[in-house]
């Protein structure tokens, strides 16, 4: 369902053409259309497209109100079988350049470059990215020259001034580079963080206290495989937050699992070359690992084996009494959040667990709560600096 539509129709005969601009005129007699726009005759000229040689009409159709594709194509009595192109306008570029790309001269077969035209044109909307033209640099070298250059620059850190330098050629093949760039990067060092499962009920504290932990995460949409936003430079662990039996169903094991992996795993952001990466994964959930996994599970014993491996497993309190710290009171929380507080370290209080008491020192560090962790899941004493 949209408003804009962006359409191509194969038109071989006079009769097809004849039809397609008799229905327009009369949807437009009927006030159907915002704006309509139907091109000159064309013949494609490009043989790598499925219109190529073929007579065919370009159309900019704007309703006033959402319609489907196929309401579309029954309005405008369209026989599918000749081929067409129709989909959503892309609202980031610019009305004006649509309906000039439809009145152009090339490929025309005649001096009609506008077979009917009614209505007003809608506006841009914010965001409109315009055309990106070559800077200097650009115009003046080979793109064999500036590829080599773009995928140095990148190399060394230098992202920003690749862009600034060549910013129509790096909008292109940028990306491109990074991932090919990032795929030889030696990243197979580990920081000796273990991949934590908190369990414990809603409002316990577990993703405030591993916001605490290790405050540079990265919060996993868990409605999709996607990591968009994710940079392997500045997120050093993966939060899976309410995992639940659902999200099990739905991502399913192996994709719990790959994340652990010490080989690394693809990530798949939109828009990107899937890139190879290593991470740390945390899951708050307010079920235990073998709770979530469905017990007619094939396999459940040997993926409950492999997930326990790969986790250190710990519920909310025991993980609270290790770290010395403890949640604030509901009523002292609503009234952090009241003062519009952000920073979780202040929805905790160092505690005295023995004598019960409060220590009055300030959370520790980012720092000494890693080394707790780490000295707990592998039972030896570490360094800070580690």
């Amino acid at each position: 369902m949209d408003r804009q539509w962006d359409a191509r129709f194969n038109v071989p005969t006079d009769e097809d053409l004849g039809t397609l601009l008799a229905n327009v005129k009369v949807l437009n007699d009927q006030h159907k259309f915002q704006y309509v726009l139907v091109g000159g005759v064309e013949i494609g000229d490009q043989p790598f497209r499925n219109d190529y040689l073929i007579r065919h009409v370009h159309c900019c159709l704007v309703y006033p109100n959402r319609v489907s594709k196929s309401s579309v194509l029954k309005q405008l009595g369209i026989k599918v079988g000749h081929g067409y192109y129709l989909v959503p306008r892309t609202r980031t570029l610019p009305v004006q350049g649509w309906i000039d790309h439809h009145k152009k001269e090339k490929t025309k077969i005649n001096k009609c470059f506008v077979l009917f035209e009614s209505g007003v044109p809608p506006t841009d909307t914010a965001g409109v990215v315009g055309f990106q033209k070559r800077s200097e640099h650009e115009k003046k070298r080979k793109l064999d020259e500036i590829i080599i250059e773009m995928k140095t620059m990148i190399e060394e850190g230098h992202e920003k001034e690749a862009f600034a330098k060549f910013p129509r050629n790096f909008l292109t093949y940028g990306e491109k580079l990074k991932a090919m760039i990032n795929q030889k990067r030696d990243f197979f060092k580990s920081s000796g963080h273990p991949h934590i499962w908190i369990t414990g009920p809603p409002g316990s504290g577990k993703s405030a206290i591993l916001q605490v932990i290790y405050p540079t995460y990265y919060n996993k949409d868990l409605n999709n495989r996607f990591f968009d936003l994710y940079s392997p430079e500045f997120h050093t662990h993966v939060l899976l937050q309410d995992l639940d039996h659902q999200t099990i169903e739905k991502l399913g094991v192996q994709f719990i699992k790959t994340l652990c992996d010490e080989a690394g795993f693809p990530i798949d952001q939109k828009y990107k070359t899937p890139q190879l990466t290593r991470t740390t994964a945390l899951v708050s959930s307010n079920f235990g690992i073998q709770d979530v996994l469905p017990e007619d599970m094939p396999g459940r014993n040997e993926n409950l084996a492999a997930l326990r491996r790969r986790f250190f497993e710990v519920n909310v309190s025991d993980f609270l009494r290790l770290l010395g710290l403890k949640l604030l009171s509901k009523y002292e929380i609503t009234g952090l959040k009241l003062k519009g507080n952000l920073d979780p370290r202040k929805l905790f209080i160092h505690w005295d667990y023995l004598r019960n008491i409060p220590t009055g020192e300030e959370v520790p560090s980012e720092d000494v709560l890693q080394k707790l962790v780490k000295d707990a899941y592998y039972g030896v004493q570490t360094s800070v600096t580690e």
